[in-house]
């Protein structure tokens, strides 16, 4: 996979590189001097000007999705002025890495924000600018997003609250909200503090007492509760009104679009029922692997249910009716821990009759040595960039360049940090094999075995 971002910040030799033994081509540098228009802040070479320091920042910025204050600049310009100053080799090469990505990325994928944050954390044991940078990213999340009216009685709106809010929504509505939406909540959220409009800004915290009341259950017997006692009440009360309210109305759209049929052939898919068909196989895989609890990504739910109702018409009289696969998944999140041991053994045996476990099982067990293999990458790759970053501050001030590295094993770190996390991507081969699977287990099958489990662990 081809990706700019990692080539450009922090890249690594493509080769082992060990201290004292790392040889590099290098070649003279033009002396660089500042523009008219610039401002030179320390001599070099090169010379720190003003422009260096605000690309490099600018570079920042983008990295980890935060605005920079002008006193975090400030600070920021202090720092790295010392650094050409004191001919800091690291600190120099770091700052020139930061400049190249500043100068050719406009903006940083979202979704590879989780894995850009990681190794910083990593990056900020070893080096002052990562652990600067990240101090400022974790108080960006604690800072308030819009102020309070203490005359109005409003609070502070905190990004903490803005995610609870969100989680409140998705699970009252039983709905899953992409980043595009998630924003658009988010943004209408802000306005209604932003605009301080106290009605709605109640209702916000509202949901937010429920939340915290809530927060004392696992996410399994939350879903529970909320498909129990939420849910059928909140729908049928919004297809009652006929003027329902911009954010109802939203939330209630994205609701309709996830709950309707993909297939409307008997017996029909719906997306939420297929999404939970394959939390069901991740739950029984992973009780049987050793390890902690796991759950298909937001990617893998959407590949599986896309190629699941592509192969919905083809399968024939062997099409499950998954409408109790909600019931099933929700029960074994609320009770599972809080069942015997019988009663556990009893499901684990039921579990390992179906082919389609036995095939996630196997994902599992192979994704969980990769996700080692993946952190022991992520580590090295850090050790090296650190040498390349001395290496390369040293050959700036004697006004030598660096050739770009091969870097392509660590980009393709990065994209499988981002888009799948610990256990990357639901291949096609494994979605197939599923699909096709549904046919050898049938539905008469796996249900009445599974039903007899659950009268052992009260979940009838």
């Amino acid at each position: 996979m081809n990706h700019p971002l990692f080539a450009l910040a922090f890249a690594t030799m493509a080769g082992s590189l060990a201290v004292g033994t790392l040889s590099v081509q290098s070649t003279r540098l033009p002396v660089q001097t500042a523009s008219v228009t610039d401002t030179t802040l320390a001599d070099g070479p090169p010379p720190l000007t003003r422009n260096m320091i605000d690309t490099s920042a600018g570079a920042m910025e983008r990295w980890v999705e935060i605005e920079l204050t002008a006193e975090d600049r400030a600070d920021y310009a202090q720092q790295i002025v010392k650094a050409w100053n004191d001919q800091d080799d690291t600190a120099i090469g770091r700052t020139m890495e930061w400049i190249d990505l500043g100068k050719q990325i406009c903006e940083s994928p979202a979704e590879d924000l989780p894995a850009r944050i990681e190794r910083l954390r990593i990056e900020s044991k070893h080096h002052a600018d990562a652990r600067w940078l990240l101090g400022r990213y974790d108080a960006k999340q604690t800072r308030p997003i819009c102020a309070g009216d203490g005359r109005l009685g409003i609070v502070p709106l905190m990004p903490e609250m803005i995610r609870r809010f969100t989680f409140m929504m998705e699970l009252a509505y039983d709905i899953q909200l992409d980043r595009a939406d998630r924003r658009a909540l988010w943004r209408r959220v802000e306005s209604f503090w932003q605009n301080k409009q106290k009605a709605e800004i109640d209702r916000v915290l509202w949901w937010l007492e429920q939340e915290a009341r809530a927060s004392s259950l696992d996410h399994g017997n939350q879903v529970f509760v909320a498909l129990r006692d939420i849910y059928p009440k909140l729908i049928a009360e919004a297809k009652r009104q006929t003027n329902l309210d911009a954010q109802t109305a939203f939330l209630m759209q994205i609701h309709d679009a996830q709950h309707k049929p993909l297939v409307s052939i008997d017996p029909p898919l719906r997306r939420r029922d297929a999404e939970a068909m394959l939390e069901v196989l991740f739950f029984a895989a992973s009780v049987q692997e050793v390890g902690s609890r796991v759950h298909p990504t937001q990617e893998m739910l959407d590949a599986w249910v896309e190629q699941l109702a592509i192969a919905w018409p083809v399968l024939g009289e062997s099409r499950p009716n998954l409408e109790p696969m909600r019931a099933l998944w929700m029960q074994l999140e609320a009770r599972w821990d809080r069942s015997d041991a019988p009663a556990q053994a009893a499901m684990k045996t039921t579990f390992e009759q179906m082919p389609q476990v036995a095939e996630v099982r196997r994902f599992l067990s192979r994704t969980r040595v990769a996700s080692v293999a993946r952190t022991e990458r992520l580590q090295k790759s850090v050790r090296q960039s650190a040498e390349r970053s001395r290496l390369r501050g040293r050959l700036t001030r004697q006004g030598r360049s660096m050739p770009v590295s091969d870097v392509r094993d660590e980009v393709d770190l990065l994209s499988e940090q981002g888009s799948g996390g610990a256990f990357g991507s639901l291949d096609a081969a494994l979605v197939r094999e599923l699909i096709d699977r549904i046919s050898v287990a049938s539905k008469e099958r796996f249900y009445e075995s599974a039903a007899g489990c659950f009268v052992d662990l009260g979940c009838r």
